[in-house]
């Protein structure tokens, strides 16, 4: 299946392959952050390899691996994008009620249009890309990617998210499992 990708980071390259990582190179950076008290290092690596067998993509390693957790607590958002939160909870409700689809945490992400890519980031003169799979793809409303104003309404919106509904205000975005092929460049 053919989808449209955005080049924010201006890297990709036409042939180039969107792989999965099973010894990510920034892993031991990322685990070494964690807290020895709690988490040992061998235990986040056995269970990053139980939880994702076939690996994580750049998406995976970035939210998964390479994150904070903290919050401004001045934030008055009744919902708010924090993108490490999320895909924790968003994974968590996955694997729970919606294994068939493919988790974040493997995929790259693409629009079905051209313009829908250009419109995503809002940025008209991104190079946009073909990408490619013969894997999962699942079509979701990432405007449902937010954390509620309560734990309970985070769940009802990673449950929607999941289940493929579309919001008032739809940001449609394609998840592409990983590996997958860029293809030419097309804007």
């Amino acid at each position: 299946m053919k989808f449209y990708t955005a080049d924010r980071s201006k890297v990709i390259k036409e042939g180039l392959v969107f792989d999965l990582y099973t010894k990510p190179q920034n892993l031991p950076s990322a685990l070494s952050m964690a807290n020895e008290k709690f988490c040992k290092k061998e235990e986040l690596e056995i269970y990053l390899s139980e939880f994702f067998p076939s690996g994580i993509s750049f998406h995976g390693m970035r939210y998964l691996l390479n994150n904070n957790n903290f919050v401004n607590s001045a934030n008055e958002e009744p919902a708010i994008a924090l993108s490490p939160a999320i895909e924790i909870i968003y994974e968590t409700i996955r694997r729970s009620e919606y294994p068939e689809k493919p988790s974040r945490m493997t995929c790259a992400y693409a629009c079905q249009t051209i313009d829908d890519a250009k419109n995503y980031f809002n940025e008209p003169d991104i190079p946009i890309f073909e990408i490619s799979t013969n894997n999962k793809w699942f079509i979701a409303d990432s405007a449902l990617l937010k954390i509620g104003h309560n734990h309970l309404s985070t769940l009802v919106m990673a449950r929607k998210y999941w289940s493929g509904l579309i919001s008032e205000t739809p940001e449609l975005e394609v998840l592409v499992e990983c590996p997958a092929i860029i293809g030419n460049r097309v804007a």
